[in-house]
């Protein structure tokens, strides 16, 4: 079966198409969980006039079977122009999701925030303080425990505004193919629900048998201490979590021995909330000890920790994507990066 696809890229102007770019080749889309800033597309193009390079949006759209998926929002960072042989103007552009204009808008007094407030209270007001009013937040009951004044004039607002997320045990800030910022809880592992299944036997999913896997279990802790300590609270607060999991190589099961890693950190919304941080922690530990690679072809709805369940001769069962890269155009390929979910 041949798979119908193509690719435009739309110029949006004041939240509307305004026109569409021609690209010289498919433009690359990559997305990395890891990383600050989640989302990027890079890709040359043909010189166009009318663009308003500083202020327009990109907006790229996969076509696949005649349905539409938007790829995301993308801000043009960096460009690059040049003339071919034949005088032909391009433009090279590197372009990143919202979370660069977070990056980029910085406080410029002293910011306070009033013990009591809402986290999510907090983090929708910082968005709006740099132009973004769409966002998909889970409500919260948690609230600032102490008046805060933590940062320094100059700081960004995507550092202040992913400190409380992880405060509250919340995911980085990533934004979705639609521009929304998205501010949701760490999803348990134990209670994952597939987003994507690949399969080798499977020829519209999993096109290549190409693939790698690495383990790492030598340097892993298995046991994990973390400690909240600052002036403004009554007594430090500190939470403990141990791999006991006797399906993981690191526990301290299997292994017969604890291996230790004490943490730090300067605020947390109370002492459940360390516990749940210190126990993800953990989670994540176990999940990094196995990482596989594979190619697939070009599938849309994919977005930041996807769980993902994968039939491959080298590897299969269930694994939470870290990242994934694409180049638009037929015949292309899509990359993952996944690590193992492991759990009782």
């Amino acid at each position: 079966m041949v798979r119908n696809i193509g690719y435009r890229v739309e110029v949006s102007r004041g939240g509307s198409k305004y026109s569409e770019r021609r690209a010289v080749e498919g433009p690359r889309i990559d997305a990395d969980s890891e990383a600050a800033i989640k989302m990027s597309m890079s890709g040359l193009f043909l010189y166009d006039p009318d663009v308003d390079y500083l202020n327009d949006v990109l907006c790229p759209v996969l076509i696949l079977a005649g349905a539409e998926n938007p790829l995301g929002r993308f801000n043009i960072v960096t460009r690059e122009d040049s003339y071919t042989a034949q005088g032909v103007r391009q433009v090279q552009m590197e372009c990143y999701d919202n979370c660069y204009i977070l990056s980029s808008t910085r406080t410029e007094e002293r910011l306070h925030l009033a013990a009591g407030t809402n986290y999510i209270t907090a983090i929708t007001q910082l968005l709006a303080g740099a132009g973004l009013t769409l966002f998909m937040a889970t409500p919260t009951a948690l609230t600032l425990t102490t008046d805060r004044e933590d940062w320094e004039i100059g700081t960004d607002y995507l550092t202040i505004i992913n400190q409380l997320l992880g405060e509250i045990n919340y995911e980085e800030i990533w934004f979705n193919p639609t521009g929304y910022a998205m501010l949701q809880p760490i999803p348990s592992l134990t209670a994952a629900e597939v987003d994507h299944r690949y399969s080798a036997d499977d020829r519209l999913s999993l096109i290549r048998t190409e693939a790698n896997a690495e383990t790492d279990i030598y340097s892993q802790p298995n046991v994990f201490i973390v400690v909240c300590s600052n002036p403004d609270l009554e007594a430090p607060m500190m939470a403990t979590a141990e791999n006991d999991n006797p399906l993981s190589d690191l526990s301290t099961f299997r292994r017969g021995r604890r291996i230790a890693q004490a943490y730090k950190v300067d605020n947390i919304a109370s002492q459940d909330e360390l516990q749940t941080y210190a126990q993800q922690l953990c989670d994540s530990s176990i999940l990094r000890s196995e990482v596989v690679t594979v190619e697939t072809a070009i599938m849309p709805g994919h977005g930041v920790h996807d769980i993902v369940a994968l039939d491959h001769p080298l590897a299969g069962g269930i694994y939470r994507e870290t990242s994934w890269s694409m180049r638009l155009g037929a015949g292309q390929t899509m990359t993952h990066t996944l690590e193992r979910i492991i759990f009782a």
